[in-house]
Formats: C-alpha cells, sequence, structure tokens
C-alpha cells in the first residue's frame, strides 16, 4: 500500500488527484492539506510513502514545506506545477534542489483526452518514486579523483583528443546538473549535450533556470545545429537526439527506447559509433537502465566514461547498472565530474 499526503490549496485539483488514485487499490490516501505549515505539521506525526506538493499554497508555499520536510522528515516528494506558469518555475527547480525527487504536470481536466493517459503515468511515478529512500547522506571525502590521475597516465593522455561530453540523467538531474554546469570554468570549450528524462513541457524551464546560473550558454538543440564549444545544448520533447560526425546534430522521430523519448541510450550509441576515443560520456542519477549498455559500448571504443557514485545519487538506478557492467572507468561525486571537465577543458 502507498500511503499519500496530497499538499493542494485547490479543493477541486484535490479531488481530482484523489479521484486517480482511487482508481489503483495500491494507493491510500492518508491526508490532504492545504499550505506549507500544515505539510510539515503532518509529516511530524504520519509518514506518508509520497507527498504530491502544489507550488503556490496558503500560507507558506511548497519550497517552504519541501525544504523542512526533507531537513527534518525525509520522504519522497513530487512537485505538482502548472505547465508554462513563469512564477511558477524557480520555485519548481528550488524545490527540486531541496530535495524533491520530480515535478509533474498538474492533473487534466476530467474528460479532456489525455486524461487517462495522464493518469496512468501519475500512477506509475508515484508508486516508482515513493520506492525512493530519502535520507541525508554524508558525502564520502574526495580524493578518487586524485588517486585515478595519478594511476591512470596514459588514459589522460588520450583526453587531448576528446571533442564532445555528452551526458545523461534522470530522478534527481535537475539539481546535480546545476551543480555541474555552476562549477564549470567559463572558458570550457567543449560542447556538451544532454538528455534529462522530464515530463514533457518543463524543458523550456529547466534550460531557463540553468541560463541563470551557469556561466555558459545553455540551449535545446535544433535539428541539423553543428555544435559549437561552450554551449550546452539539450535534447528537446519528444524526439531522440543523435551527434553525427562533425559534430551535427539531428533529431530523430523512432518510438520510445527504455520508454523514454528522447532515450540516454539512443545518444550514447550515435557517439560511441562516431567519436570513439572522442568523446567523455557521462551517466547520472536516475532511475532504470537507459544509457547504461551504451556507456559500455563507448568504453569499449576507447571514450572515457563516467558514473555518478551512490553517495551523490538522488535515484542510484542508472549509474548502478553501468557500474555492475564496468562500463565506468572513472565513479565519481558532481565536485569531482566539475573538476574532472574543468582538468579537461584545460588540457585542450
Amino acid at each position: 500500500m502507498v500511503k499519500v499526503l496530497i499538499v493542494e490549496d485547490s479543493p477541486l485539483i484535490r479531488e481530482i488527484i484523489k479521484s486517480i488514485l482511487a482508481e489503483d487499490e495500491d494507493f491510500q490516501v492518508i491526508g490532504e492539506v492545504e499550505s506549507g505549515e500544515d505539510a510539515v505539521e503532518f509529516v511530524r506525526k504520519e509518514t506518508p510513502d509520497i507527498i504530491t506538493m502544489d507550488v503556490n499554497l496558503k500560507g507558506k508555499d511548497g519550497f517552504y514545506a519541501t525544504r523542512e520536510i526533507m531537513a527534518e522528515n525525509p520522504v519522497p516528494i513530487v512537485i505538482m506545477s502548472t505547465l508554462f506558469n513563469p512564477k511558477n518555475e524557480e520555485q519548481v527547480f528550488e524545490a527540486l534542489e531541496e530535495g524533491a525527487l520530480a515535478v509533474c504536470e498538474k492533473p487534466k481536466a476530467l474528460g479532456s483526452p489525455e486524461f487517462e493517459d495522464y493518469s496512468q503515468r501519475l500512477r506509475h511515478e508515484l508508486k516508482l518514486l515513493s520506492k525512493v529512500k530519502r535520507v541525508r547522506r554524508k558525502r564520502k571525502k574526495e580524493g578518487k579523483l586524485r588517486k585515478f590521475f595519478k594511476n591512470h597516465t596514459e588514459d589522460i593522455k588520450k583526453l587531448k583528443s576528446v571533442k564532445l561530453v555528452v551526458m545523461g540523467a534522470s530522478t534527481g538531474g535537475p539539481q546535480i546538473l546545476k551543480e555541474i554546469f555552476t562549477g564549470l570554468r567559463e572558458d570550457f570549450n567543449l560542447p556538451i549535450v544532454v538528455v534529462q528524462h522530464m515530463v514533457a513541457g518543463f524543458l523550456n524551464s529547466l534550460v531557463g533556470w540553468l541560463n541563470v546560473e551557469a556561466k555558459l550558454n545553455v540551449k535545446i538543440t535544433d535539428n541539423g545545429e553543428l555544435l559549437q564549444g561552450g554551449t550546452i545544448y539539450f535534447a528537446p520533447d519528444n524526439f531522440h537526439l543523435i551527434v553525427k560526425p562533425g559534430l551535427k546534430a539531428e533529431l530523430v522521430d523512432i518510438p520510445p527506447v527504455h520508454s523514454c523519448k528522447p532515450s540516454i541510450s539512443v545518444l550514447f550509441d550515435s557517439v560511441a559509433k562516431s567519436f570513439k576515443n572522442e568523446v567523455v560520456a557521462i551517466l547520472l542519477t536516475g532511475m532504470g537502465k537507459d544509457g547504461a549498455e551504451e556507456l559500455l559500448k563507448i568504453k569499449i571504443r576507447g571514450g572515457f566514461t563516467i558514473a555518478q557514485d551512490e553517495e551523490s545519487s538522488v535515484v542510484y538506478g542508472m549509474p548502478r547498472v553501468a557500474k555492475e557492467l564496468n562500463a565506468a572507468r572513472l565513479v565519481a561525486s558532481p565536485k569531482e565530474i566539475v573538476d574532472f571537465l574543468n582538468n579537461l577543458a584545460g588540457e585542450k
């Protein structure tokens, strides 16, 4: 049984969420509150398996509630936001930084053509995310990177030929990507291509948020675009992204891979074929196994591969599979990834 707390100040939205969850006997709504203060107080007394959290509430907002709950009694939190509402955007991503797991669009109107599909996706996501253990974990002491550089001199020499960096992330990705991108040098001179699993419609907000925070330019990739150094490119909603020789980006409209579109696997497979030892590939936090096998392909063909470590991962899914496949030459924290990339830029 998945015990759910609904934090939402609209009675109509609360009723719609309850009706969606009532279709599956595995869910039990154990509470509903309208303010951030009430949400914090509820979690002090009860232990939900997952919380759906509105951003704008009566009294204290969803950002406040997320911050307090994650500091006191960590629980998986899914931010529920209205698409294309600019006043929500900053708070949504602040809440993700404070430990919320994901962002979902608020429910579709009852009777709309998309309602049933939306309802199925929401129930599926809440079940998966309710199983994520949310704890404040101490990071291990940094030092793996220094040891790696000392023991892999020949590998480091090969990095001088790198033309491209690719990254894949899912649950927990936005906050980790911000940590990495804000740490990169202003003169970082390689193109970075990213696939981030995210509910369709929120990518523009993510890119806008990262553009404010990062030193490099961040954008959504155009079909046929020639990738430039010092720019971070995101795969757009509902298209796979591949990179061809000559650093040409191509958007591909084929079925989802690992239930994902865009898929990390599609991007990584394309660069394994086209760039061999001229690419650095990084697999970050997230559920599932998208990108893990293709990370191994990149390693086998001479590319340099990194998987995020367990201690810093919000969800240790994709990086765990990569580690089990021995696909990563380096397992690292976000800070170590930043140091690695900055060293790489300094070598160019």
